[in-house]
């Protein structure tokens, strides 16, 4: 059921919602964390996840984002432009338990190797490392 009110500002519809028990026991807790009242809570939620309908959205909880964080060096992310941002200046090829972090330019120059001889990223980095590796071991620089 909706009926509409109007404010000087903003028109408001109200509406009667029967939610689970258990949905409105979270989130009256929640909003009881931020001193809001639950209506004011569910709309300030309903506004900030307007936009978020992709068909594949992707939420980190707080810990899975601060590891997230950490594992890029360490900024913070605030929207999802930081993180985008933070990915496209740093790449790490992981082998056998050796990480190594790559110049962005070399990542892509690597990534086209890789496209243009049909060898997965992962497979090239380790021939490469075994090649310099041996040519270090037979006394080569």
């Amino acid at each position: 059921m909706a009926s509409h009110a109007k404010s000087e500002s903003t028109t408001c519809v109200r509406i009667t919602l029967d939610l689970p028990a258990a949905l409105y026991d979270a989130y009256s807790a929640q909003a009881a964390r931020t001193a809001l009242l639950l209506d004011e809570f569910l709309v300030a939620r309903l506004e900030k996840c307007l936009a978020h309908n992709d068909s594949r959205p992707l939420y980190l909880s707080d810990i899975e984002r601060e590891e997230v964080e950490q594992l890029l060096g360490g900024g913070v992310f605030a929207k999802p432009a930081d993180l985008l941002r933070a990915l496209r200046t740093s790449y790490t090829v992981s082998i056998g338990g050796a990480q190594i972090k790559l110049d962005p330019q070399v990542y892509t120059l690597l990534k086209d190797r890789s496209q243009e001889t049909n060898t997965p990223l992962r497979d090239l980095v380790l021939q490469i490392c075994n090649n310099a590796l041996g040519d270090y071991a037979l006394g080569g620089h």
